[in-house]
């Protein structure tokens, strides 16, 4: 059951957004291995996806043995169904209250009889060297080596016909990566795996094929000892040589006898103990260059614009080159205003203001925006739902719905509304570092009088932050749900059965990373717990008296807000 991919093109949001993935064409056999070898941002992830039919295609076929995986614009449901896929760092896809709980639910699409669904239980166990008692234990309490097995198991549970692997061997140690290629070893027995991975040359003995993408496009497409005879591929692609290959390169150079076409450390070693026995040769760099000769007809390489790569080129939108002071000059005018509406015409013009800001985006970014709005406004909706709710106690049924509260409500949230778009518009057009530095630089006035504003500054961005941050949790977790729901459903849309698997994961995440951000905290010095000197308390008593005048003032201007808001 090969995989042929035709021509296909993946966008950013569509087929109006960014080329994400250039014509793509390759087949790729079935019970092999495939290596997808690139740098950061070369596309490795959004192929996957695309194969996996968890990113929609803009144009070109992906077929399953003759069956297509896109239909109208949704993932065909049995093709689905064929395949299987680990995200990086797939121990944070757990949810269950059990590691049974985890594997019912990967199971439960393929409606198996209870034997074979035991059967494969076992198996999958067994191959990760995990006994059956903790079947009954919570994932959540393994360490993190255990819950990346139990979640790679649960994937393995399913014995599909392909398995596709985002990034497996990141944050592994030598040994976990061992069995990890004894993993590769078994599974390719019995399915097809394509594995994105920045430690290609740890799997490279066990591949059969390597796919190599830079800047979206497919440069090369060749068999494991292809790639050891013309390693400048790697170079001319931007991932560079393995520490085996610079060596071997270093070696020769210097006159010892040891072939260029050493990739895998292994294979290096072994290569140099024989080569301490052989006579050395005279040889010299431009020797060892012209080993490596070019082979430009088999690679079409795009230069990289340095510029677009670090996301400041010339041709962005003048929302993103701004300076961060009148940002927040502009952001907390605008809030301000919209918060202070109470009155139909008011409200219009800050939905008008706030979404006429989201043009200012880039399309990639003002898409994300308005994908966005729907979530916020159906919550709005539900919250405006309850406030119309009343109660009679004179006659008839106790409780009846009032559309004049429910619809006032509404109103009085759509301020709001208007404020986190335009927060969101702030938090994607300028980087933490600029929104820190431009606050601090417009309060640098106070720090003339003694109190200090970076801890002020560090606040305000982080909380703005927190914006964005929580919308891609949201995109990845969904992504994941999908996965594993194993439902045609298009981008974005999740069953209500699907929703734990979706919100457990996602609130783990968010803890974690606010737990990541103060331990991060303490270590630059901005939390101190213990231990602190009398100039510290001293600093700690200025800072006190600042946070306390700041924030009565933001709480005077809530209160005068709400009682605007209710005339």
């Amino acid at each position: 059951m090969p995989i042929v991919m035709k021509d296909v093109t993946v966008r950013a949001e569509g087929k109006a957004g960014r080329t994400l993935l250039h014509p793509v064409s390759s087949e790729i056999a079935e019970r092999s291995l495939t290596l997808l070898i690139g740098r950061t941002g070369s596309g490795k992830s959004t192929l996957l996806k695309a194969l996996a039919g968890l990113t929609p295609i803009a144009s070109g076929t992906v077929h399953y043995n003759g069956t297509s995986l896109w239909r109208e614009g949704k993932p065909v449901r049995e093709a689905l169904l064929l395949s299987g896929m680990a995200f990086q760092f797939p121990e944070q896809q757990l949810f269950a209250q059990t590691i049974q709980g985890e594997f019912d639910y990967s199971l439960r699409p393929y409606r198996l009889g209870k034997p074979e669904r035991e059967e494969r239980i076992d198996k999958a166990m067994s191959s990760m060297k995990l006994p059956r008692e903790l079947l009954e234990v919570s994932p959540l309490t393994l360490s993190g080596g255990q819950k990346r097995r139990v979640a790679l198991a649960s994937l393995s549970a399913t014995q599909r016909p392909w398995l596709f692997l985002d990034e497996p061997s990141a944050c592994l140690d030598a040994a976990s990566s061992a069995r990890l290629k004894e993993q590769l070893l078994e599974w390719k027995r019995s399915s097809g795996v394509v594995m994105a991975t920045h430690d290609w040359e740890a799997f490279l003995e066990v591949a059969d094929r390597v796919l190599i993408l830079n800047e979206g496009r497919l440069v090369a497409d060749m068999t494991p000892e292809e790639l050891r005879w013309h390693p400048e591929l790697l170079e001319q692609a931007g991932v560079g040589l393995p520490g085996a290959a610079e060596l071997a390169r270093e070696l020769r150079s210097a006159g010892l006898d040891v072939p260029l076409q050493m990739l895998e450390p292994e294979k290096m070693a072994e290569q140099l103990a024989l080569a301490m026995d052989r006579r050395p040769f005279e040889a010299g760099p431009q020797e060892a260059a012209a080993a490596l000769s070019p082979v430009s007809e088999r690679v079409e390489v795009t230069p990289v614009n340095p510029l677009e790569q670090s996301g400041t080129a010339t041709g962005r939108k003048l929302v993103y080159l701004l300076d961060a002071r009148v940002k927040w000059l502009v952001y907390t005018l605008l809030s301000a205003g919209f918060v202070l509406q109470t009155e139909r015409v008011g409200t219009v013009l800050s939905l008008l203001l706030a979404f006429g800001a989201v043009l200012l985006l880039d399309r990639e970014h003002a898409g994300r925006v308005l994908r966005l709005c729907k979530p916020l406004l159906f919550f709005m909706a539900f919250a405006s739902s309850f406030a119309g709710l009343r109660i009679q106690t004179d006659q008839g049924f106790p409780l009846f719905f009032a559309w004049e509260g429910a619809a006032g409500s509404f109103a009085h949230l759509l301020p709001f509304f208007s404020v986190t778009l335009l927060g969101i518009v702030f938090t994607l057009s300028t980087s933490p570092a600029e929104m820190k530095q431009g606050l601090q630089k417009a309060l640098s006035v106070f720090d003339r009088i003694g109190w200090s504003t970076s801890m002020l500054a560090l606040a305000a961005s982080l909380v703005l932050r927190f914006i964005p941050l929580i919308l891609e949790e949201t995109r990845r977790f969904a992504l994941i749900a999908q996965a594993r729901g194993k439902r045609a459903a298009r981008r974005g849309q999740i069953a209500v059965r699907d929703i734990p698997v979706f919100v457990i994961p996602l609130l783990i995440s968010l803890f974690q990373t606010v737990e990541d951000l103060i331990m991060a905290m303490e270590i630059k010095g901005y939390i101190h717990r213990k231990g602190l000197s009398l100039s510290d308390l001293q600093e700690r008593n200025r800072t006190a008296d600042a946070t306390a005048a700041g924030g009565g003032l933001v709480l005077f201007c809530i209160l005068l807000g709400v009682r605007l808001w209710s005339v």
